[in-house]
């Protein structure tokens, strides 16, 4: 499943990011977590550049995959 967020916020999380946005199509608050034990389930910073190199910021929209 694929949800489009508007990026809220990011912050610093075991030096990769906790990220969170509002689900577009619902209105649902979003925190994203991964599987990744290791860094407290945070996300990992190569996980959210773009294709020119830049990382994404409040305010973006983002599809973001989703289990």
């Amino acid at each position: 499943m694929v949800v489009r967020l508007i990026i809220l916020t990011t912050s610093s999380k075991q030096k990769n990011l906790c990220i969170a946005g509002v689900d577009v199509d619902s209105g649902l608050l979003v925190r994203l977590v991964t599987d990744i034990e290791e860094i407290k389930h945070a996300i990992p910073v190569s996980a959210t550049r773009y294709q020119d190199g830049s990382v994404c910021s409040p305010m973006d929209v983002v599809e973001v995959p989703i289990i």
